[in-house]
């Protein structure tokens, strides 16, 4: 009961960031309309940028009046809901496959908002990707296979600190191969022996 409950909510609020992106395009729309062009690309840079703030300004003031929500988390929402699609698309398919609420949508945005496109990309594969080739090794059962359950609030928080330090410190390229070597590490145990020798054996461990 619990379960369905939870996952029907992680749905619901992967349909809110979808309205919170329809809502700003709209609007974004309707402003170009006002200066009567049809697209971004018509134009100047500088007028894209605030073009783009303006739209997503208007769209957080009908939101904040339409749920209550106070001002930071609004504007949480509509980063996430207007970020590239590759950073964006993993978190929201996550939440509507209810394995993460927005509760850890939110934690996502908030570290990596601030992020390049392709590091933010990165981390939203690691954390709510499907490929178990680039997800975190926190989200492998014991076949080596994506879990179809829900994050558990600590591992992914724990994960998500450790996936925005390597963006932060490295290149994408790097981070990937030190989540490699985690992994292998991961599936690595060791005995030791009363008399000091030792050996490993390699053998996939339950990530919870």
């Amino acid at each position: 009961m619990v379960e369905s409950v939870t996952q029907a909510a992680a749905r619901l609020d992967a349909a809110l960031v979808l309205a919170a992106r329809q809502q700003t395009a709209a609007i974004g729309r309707s402003l170009l309309a006002e200066r009567d062009v049809s697209s971004p690309d018509d134009l100047s840079a500088s007028q894209r940028v605030r073009w783009r703030a303006r739209a997503k300004a208007l769209s957080r003031h009908e939101i904040e009046a339409a749920t209550g929500w106070g001002p930071g988390e609004v504007v949480d929402l509509v980063g996430l809901a207007t970020a590239p699609l590759e950073a964006s698309e993993p978190v929201i398919e996550a939440m509507a496959s209810g394995v993460a609420p927005w509760r850890l949508a939110r934690s996502f945005w908030r570290d990596c908002g601030s992020l390049g496109a392709e590091e933010a990309a990165h981390v939203a594969g690691a954390l709510f990707g499907t490929d178990p080739d680039t997800c975190a090794p926190e989200r492998l059962d014991p076949d080596g296979e994506v879990s179809e359950g829900p994050w558990f609030h600590r591992e992914f928080r724990a994960a998500l600190r450790r996936e925005v330090t390597r963006m932060r410190s490295t290149d994408v390229a790097a981070a990937r191969a030190a989540r490699e070597a985690a992994l292998a590490s991961r599936a690595m145990s060791v005995t030791v022996d009363e008399d000091g020798t030792g050996a490993s054996s390699s053998s996939a461990q339950p990530s919870r």
